[in-house]
């Protein structure tokens, strides 16, 4: 009987409980964020980044993409590398900030200076497609490599990924300037052949108007045999009016 007139109370203690420690949580979460913030205003880096990401993201506080970058940026500025990393995507998305490439390179480049293997990868990329920097290949494939030995297996994965792609691209570039060269050489030849044609139609011609009762020419010596330019002998077999 005791038991059965207890069971409402003991409800309400458990309720009571689950309150208090909800009460504690957010009590706990405004604690802090609260030192979060302190010591962000007292110049940690890396409490301003954090700070910065939770107000970008909207993560235990209302969500504020504009303190949320200044937060970060004052930590990318301070040195901080995941901060720079940050700031460049931002400046590179357009996210947060105005697009601008040079700007995200400017960030990318310290961070990945600093071993950031996800700026490495991103600075590779502005480089291979020439945004914010001038395009260079040679580049694009130092900071990928960079990126490949990075101790962050996800950006050595992308690093190595995208050294092989361009390695590809520069392979099948080099095959192309090679045809192109092929191309350019074999119109060369055409364009030699032509004339070396019209030079025999034009002599021959001319041995039948001036050459001598023989048909040779007649500055020909005494006794020389001359045998009539065969146009299609040699590499002349080649053109059309040859049968080539």
């Amino acid at each position: 009987m005791n038991i059965a007139m207890n069971r409402p109370a003991r409800a309400i203690t458990c309720l009571v409980t689950l309150l208090m420690i909800a009460a504690n949580g957010v009590v706990q979460a405004d604690e802090d964020l609260g030192a979060l913030h302190a010591a962000a205003k007292n110049g940690n880096a890396t409490a301003q980044h954090e700070l910065g990401l939770r107000y970008y993201r909207g993560n235990g506080i209302a969500q504020n993409t504009d303190l949320g970058v200044k937060w970060i940026e004052r930590a990318a500025i301070q040195g901080y590398v995941h901060a720079q990393n940050d700031i460049g995507a931002f400046f590179h998305a357009g996210k947060g900030l105005p697009q601008d490439f040079r700007k995200a390179a400017v960030y990318y480049s310290l961070a990945a200076k600093q071993g950031h293997g996800f700026a490495a990868l991103n600075i590779g990329g502005l480089y291979m497609n020439g945004q914010g920097v001038k395009q260079d290949s040679a580049e694009a494939a130092y900071w990928f490599t960079r990126a490949s030995q990075s101790d962050d297996p996800k950006a050595a994965t992308q690093g190595k990924i995208w050294s092989e792609r361009l390695q590809e691209r520069a392979r099948r570039i080099l095959e192309r300037q090679e045809e192109q060269e092929r191309n350019r050489a074999q119109q060369t030849r055409s364009e030699f052949e032509k004339g070396a044609a019209a030079a025999a139609v034009f002599m021959a011609v001319t041995l039948a108007l001036f050459g001598g009762d023989n048909g040779a020419p007649a500055s020909a010596s005494p006794g020389q045999k001359w045998e009539p330019y065969d146009i299609c002998s040699g590499w002349g077999q080649t053109l059309p009016a040859c049968g080539g």
